[in-house]
């Protein structure tokens, strides 16, 4: 006896049995919104946008920490640019928002690229400095001439108090 044989000869020993489903299509409805909950489980383990999953470490201090973005367009942050690309990581004091009102959520910008040399630096006082993009504070140094003088005045002040 073959596979489909004995799977007929099953069927025709259960002929009694019968599903008490009210409602076929009710009951249809339900098994797939189950198997879609199940199958979005499971795509949500794989990515989830919650954990950040870039590394970044400064190029002076060598602080590390795990962010959730890099560009100009954080996802989680609607109708908001930044100037430059940046590394930016959801607020992590923050709940998240509700899934059905989407805002955009707090954030935190930790760093960039340096705009002469490319370094990566964060955002402390200590290891750069930010006027219309990020510079390391060596570029922010050797660039001090030709910065204006407002300019040259909040970096020099900001120099000082690294010392």
């Amino acid at each position: 006896m073959d596979g489909t044989e004995a799977f007929k000869e099953s069927l025709d020993n259960n002929e009694d049995v019968q599903l008490n489903v009210k409602n076929e299509e009710e009951e249809i409805a339900v098994l797939e919104a189950e198997a879609n909950c199940l199958n979005s489980e499971k795509q949500e383990a794989k990515f989830n946008e919650r954990v950040p999953n870039i590394d970044f470490q400064c190029g002076i201090c060598d602080m590390t920490e795990s962010v959730h973005y890099y560009g100009k367009r954080p996802p989680f942050l609607y109708g908001l640019q930044l100037l430059e690309d940046s590394f930016v990581m959801r607020d992590p004091f923050q709940p998240p928002p509700l899934r059905w009102k989407p805002k955009s959520e707090y954030f935190v910008v930790i760093g960039a690229k340096c705009s002469v040399c490319q370094k990566i630096v964060c955002k402390g006082t200590e290891c750069s400095f930010y006027y219309t993009c990020t510079y390391c504070l060596n570029c922010a140094k050797n660039c001090l001439d030709v910065a204006p003088t407002e300019v040259q005045a909040k970096l020099r002040k900001q120099l000082e108090q690294d010392k």
